[in-house]
């Protein structure tokens, strides 16, 4: 199943969309999540809720459900007001914003633990982008990396630093930095992915964007151009997509910064036209 970017309203579309599944009795046969910014918010509060494991259908409508509909009608994650309320958080207002993102994941929100310490099943792939390299960086439980910065398969970084960096939007949270071990760094090869021989990282600083700015849908780890799927018999993707501006719509009262860099048109005309071949490339293999 893939979820996609969307940030917050992402996230509650997601929950209705499990929510029905879980009425359908068809939660538990879930074995691969790949998820983008507010799709992995959802499954990291889901997780968080049942002792980092998948619930099943029953305890997720008895239980988890109406928790995590109260957290996310109840439950501020990031604004200015309470980042001045929280005094330790100012020091990485200026240049790492995703860092906060990463904290109030934990301390408001309760998405604590390891990826190492994510379940076996459903197996969960986090999307990102990397800056450096420039391609869909993956986290899970264990492996991190992108075919052509490298796979490392001991990934020492939490869940909510994960899900900070997958949901860091360009220009508005921006980058995510992480510092990364100096070894246990393998070459993949790209058309099997399988690792070929250890290599030395090309940075030990890397600085991850939102998943949604190299692909929003989370397809990339579930499907392959041609019609193949990876890891699955059967694929859902769920898109809370947000539709495409006019012109005059997105246009705010007032532009908080010069040439209102944060509403992008260049970004948006990209991701919505990656967005829109992906689907008809998905679309069209299911038709054949």
């Amino acid at each position: 199943m893939a979820l996609s970017g969307g940030g917050i309203r992402a996230a509650v579309f997601h929950l209705g969309v499990l929510r029905r599944m879980a009425e359908a009795r068809v939660l538990e046969n879930i074995s691969v999540l790949s998820t983008v910014s507010g799709g992995g918010l959802i499954v990291g509060l889901i997780l968080s809720r049942n002792n980092l494991t998948w619930p099943s259908s029953e305890e997720f409508q008895e239980r988890i459900y109406p928790e995590l509909k109260s957290v996310l009608t109840t439950t501020n994650l990031l604004s200015l007001g309470l980042v001045l309320r929280n005094a330790q958080q100012w020091h990485h207002v200026p240049f790492n914003r995703a860092r906060i993102l990463a904290n109030f994941l934990e301390t408001r929100w309760g998405i604590g633990g390891k990826l190492t310490d994510l379940p076996a099943k459903p197996f969960w792939v986090i999307n990102t982008t990397s800056i450096e390299s420039g391609k869909n960086w993956r986290f899970s439980r264990n492996f991190m990396g992108d075919w052509k910065f490298g796979t490392h398969f001991g990934p020492p970084f939490s869940i909510s630093e994960a899900l900070a960096a997958s949901a860091a939007v360009p220009y508005v949270i921006g980058a995510l930095k992480l510092k990364l071990p100096a070894d246990g760094w393998q070459a993949i090869e790209p058309g099997t992915r399988y690792p070929t021989h250890e290599i030395a990282p090309h940075t030990r600083t890397l600085r991850l964007w939102d998943g949604g700015a190299y692909e929003n849908l989370g397809l990339e780890p579930l499907y392959k151009p041609g019609g193949s799927t990876v890891g699955c018999d059967e694929l859902i993707v769920s898109d809370a997509s947000g539709a495409f501006p006019t012109i005059g719509d997105d246009r705010p009262k007032r532009k908080p910064f010069p040439g209102n860099l944060f509403k992008s048109r260049l970004i948006q005309v990209a991701s919505y036209q990656i967005r829109s071949l992906r689907c008809r490339q998905f679309v069209d293999a299911a038709v054949r």
